[in-house]
């Protein structure tokens, strides 16, 4: 067996060890670094393939590295329990007879849009786990942001504005816990958590 760095601090919660991110500096800086450049690709609308691509793994990334600092507890409580309205399309047709991924234009209801009300944990995970992941544009070509579902929510396609997404991804850079309260909740059986 070859060398190894332990890098990742084990906790012991609830009667389980949890790795997590040792230092959440650089995720942070790196999820603010990279909403400006969201911000700056949008000012200046160029699509092509190679902005497309930069663009999505942007918003994956992102993704990815917010639900990241929350299973690590590197968030604050408030960040977790914050909601996102996102515009919401349902299903036209029976799901056995389509693959939202092929077809998506022809399969949901564009002409009439719910509003739900999504956790941050839940939308992050649902991009994740996208099957359909589509940018939709403002007039001026910029942007305006993306639509997506996954294997599990098919029954609707989700639209989210990009500055929404912006938002978030700087709120959860700038949501740095200070103090951690924990108490042993008897009816729960489990400890409870509160991030400040």
């Amino acid at each position: 067996m070859g060398r190894w760095r332990w890098i990742g601090m084990g906790m012991w919660i609830g009667g389980r060890c949890e790795m997590s991110i040792h230092e959440s500096w650089p995720w942070r800086s790196e999820l603010t670094r990279d909403a400006q450049l969201i911000r700056k690709w949008n000012t200046e609308p160029v699509w092509n393939d190679r902005r497309a691509f930069s663009y999505e793994k942007k918003i994956f990334l992102s993704a990815y590295a917010i639900r990241k600092l929350m299973e690590s507890r590197k968030l604050k409580s408030s960040f977790e329990s914050h909601s996102l309205n996102i515009s919401a399309h349902k299903r036209k047709s029976d799901p056995k007879f389509w693959h939202p991924r092929d077809v998506w234009y022809e399969i949901y209801e564009f002409e009439q849009t719910e509003t739900l009300n999504f956790s941050a944990r839940k939308a992050i995970n649902t991009i994740i786990h996208s099957e359909v992941f589509v940018f939709n544009f403002s007039d001026n070509d910029a942007v305006d942001g993306f639509l997506f579902n996954s294997d599990q929510t098919t029954d609707y396609l989700f639209n989210i504005k990009i500055a929404d997404w912006i938002e978030l991804m700087e709120r959860a850079a700038q949501s740095v816990p200070t103090t951690i309260h924990r108490r042993y909740d008897a009816s729960l059986k489990r400890i409870i958590e509160i991030r400040e």
